[in-house]
């Protein structure tokens, strides 16, 4: 099977690699023998924590976390509601694997051959599918929450009620995906134009403690300016302005991260981050300069003003 296996490193259960090891036929076989009760999951395929952590009548068929299986061949296997969270799958064959309801949290898919695969329902939060090919795999109800397919192709996958916050795609392949739940209605994309519509944005959250004054609110625009001085070439949106525990948060939006790499995008997110909250104390500081002479002058001016009063008689 061109499995590379080594049970003494792994978190895996040993009989579930045992199994694997003698071949799909034989796990495909094994799984058959099963109990494949069909597990309770949320609206959007995230599978219940019972499950993840095995307890309850949300257990998980078999554990293969953390399995070295880079390479393996895996085409047609029977995953379905497996544990195979932070497996390294690199270059691994699954084309035709059903991996439904799969817990695959973390793992490692890259450059791994996914044609026709069966992910409907799976949990792939924050794996790392770059360069893979998904040409025609079922991603309906998809957890992609933070996964990276930089530079893989998607091709006629389905992608009815996936989840995709955070997700990055810069470099992917898409002539074209199905929409709909039931792959009726194909829809096509000019090359680099998927990327362009469905990019999540790189956003910016700035904190205020104890919510923003007026006058922060209004001298906003001058921050972001301020902050687009600072980074030469970078175009800032702002989001949204709402009430956060503790105080308030302002988004903005990075408008040309395309022209960026992954790394030089979060390089900037953190730089920007930094810069902005030092603007925050700096303008709050001069706002209570500000606040306390204005008050040493009114008090001065009650002070004085009997004074000044009589002396004008």
């Amino acid at each position: 099977m061109g499995c590379n296996l080594h049970e003494s490193e792994l978190m895996a259960n040993p009989k579930h690699l045992n199994i694997l090891n003698q071949g799909v036929s034989e796990w495909n076989k094994w799984r058959q023998q099963q109990d494949l009760t069909e597990p309770e999951v949320d609206p959007y395929g995230q599978m219940r924590a019972s499950a993840v952590i095995h307890t309850g009548h949300y257990l998980i068929i078999a554990d293969l976390s953390d399995a070295d299986l880079k390479k393996a061949d895996l085409s047609g296997a029977d995953f379905r509601r497996v544990d195979l969270s932070g497996a390294d799958l690199r270059k691994a064959n699954l084309s035709g694997a059903v991996c439904r309801d799969a817990y695959l949290w973390q793992a490692d898919f890259s450059w791994a051959n996914l044609r026709e695969a069966d992910l409907s329902r799976a949990a792939l939060g924050e794996a790392n599918l770059s360069g893979a090919d998904l040409s025609g795999a079922d991603l309906r109800l998809t957890n992609l929450t933070d996964v990276d397919l930089n530079g893989a192709t998607l091709t006629d996958a389905c992608l009815w009620e996936t989840q995709r916050a955070g997700w990055t795609i810069q470099g992917i392949i898409c002539e074209a995906v199905y929409w709909d739940k039931d792959r009726k209605e194909r829809t096509l994309y000019n090359p680099g134009e998927f990327e362009r519509l469905y990019a999540d944005k790189t956003k910016i959250v700035l904190h205020y403690e104890g919510g923003m004054s007026p006058i922060e609110v209004a001298t906003l625009p001058a921050l972001i300016q301020r902050i687009e001085a600072t980074h030469p070439g970078c175009v800032l949106r702002l989001q949204s302005v709402q009430e956060a525990p503790g105080g308030a948060t302002v988004t903005l939006v990075v408008e040309n991260d395309g022209e960026r790499n992954p790394d030089e995008l979060r390089t900037l997110k953190t730089d920007i981050e930094i810069v902005s909250q030092r603007a925050i104390r700096a303008q709050r500081a001069l706002l209570e300069e500000r606040r306390i002479r204005e008050q040493i002058e009114f008090k001065l001016k009650i002070a004085y003003e009997p004074t000044l009063s009589s002396l004008s008689r």
